[in-house]
């Protein structure tokens, strides 16, 4: 019968297994559905799921929460200090020392989020060099294509700064829907604002500060910066055809323009000019009385704009059914 070894000798062999075993990364208790989980030896002393930092030096140093699949590269999350989402920060040197919380679907691509100073949101930087050295915070859905926000100072809002270079070292602030395309705000001296700046370099090195909803390219001016937007309604759905249904359009500003449109709403029925366009009354209303055939129909129209707005884009629609009498 074979002898083991008792007294001090079996004591120091048992802590010798034990410390070679957590040097190699040893496998944590799993059973059943519950994922296992292995220590990094150079990191603070949390649990880490075993498909995040796999590659040499991924997470060491990292003190917040890795999440799955995550982090996973050749340096990968070294030194960061915020918590990682899952399924973010995979590449090379991505978030290494990143001293931020990083969202989910984030920071996917070599260097991504290299020493970032604030919290990036999710789906965001996820190209090589994105978000490096970025000194504020970043949205989400924002910065995405090659060195995209690279370095830029301020913070960075949601669905901004997405295509190549766009917003590299900028010198503040962006606004949310800013700087989409690309180079569209390489090298900008100051804070651009929301929903400005959109298009092919279209805002490159400028030195003045931009605001709300200026210099976007034709074919790039978001929706918000149309100036209106009209919303349609009918008095009865369904009416029926021996009776007449009152259509009207309200037209509403858009931000970030201010006050009441006047003028006057073109109105169609199923694509043909219904006369002559309608005024707008004082409180941004145009009204039309409608006798319809019995069917469906749709009730289009268009803000025509006067000296301070311009028109509505997209065209409001109406749908309206009409029953036989």
């Amino acid at each position: 019968m074979p002898r083991f070894p008792r007294g001090p000798l079996a004591l120091s062999l048992a802590l010798g297994l034990l410390l070679v075993a957590l040097g190699g990364g040893a496998t944590l208790g799993a059973t059943g559905n519950t994922e296992s989980f292995r220590l990094v030896p150079t990191a603070a002393p949390h649990a880490i799921p075993g498909s995040s930092c796999h590659g040499p030096h991924a997470c060491d140093g990292a003190t917040g929460t890795i999440g799955k699949n995550a982090c996973n590269g050749f340096y990968a999350c070294q030194g960061a200090t915020g918590n990682i989402a899952h399924n973010s920060c995979n590449g090379a040197v991505a978030c290494g020392s990143a001293a931020g919380n990083v969202g989910r679907n984030a920071c996917n691509n070599d260097n991504a989020c290299e020493n970032a100073a604030g919290n990036v949101g999710s789906n965001a930087c996820n190209d090589a060099n994105a978000c490096r050295l970025v000194g504020g915070n970043v949205g989400s859905n924002a910065c995405d294509g090659y060195a995209a926000c690279n370095a830029t100072a301020g913070n960075v809002g949601n669905h901004a700064c997405n295509g190549l270079q766009a917003c590299y070292i900028v010198g503040g602030d962006i606004g949310d829907n800013a700087c989409n395309r690309y180079e569209a705000c390489f090298v900008a001296a100051r804070n651009v604002g929301k929903y400005a700046c959109n298009g092919y370099r279209a805002c490159i090195s400028a030195s003045a500060a931009i605001p709300d909803c200026a210099d976007n390219l034709p074919g790039h001016v978001p929706a918000p910066c149309y100036g209106t937007r009209s919303v349609m309604g009918s008095s009865e759905f369904p009416n029926v055809s021996n009776l007449p249904v009152d259509v009207w359009a309200t037209v509403i500003a858009r931000y970030p323009v201010v006050g009441k449109p006047r003028g006057t709403f073109q109105f169609r029925l199923d694509g043909q000019p219904l006369g002559s366009p309608v005024a707008i009354d004082s409180h941004g209303r145009a009204n039309i009385r409608l006798n319809l055939r019995p069917g469906i129909h749709w009730v289009t129209g268009r803000y025509q704009g006067d000296a301070t707005f311009s028109s509505s884009v997209p065209v409001a629609r109406l749908y309206q059914y009409v029953l036989a009498q």
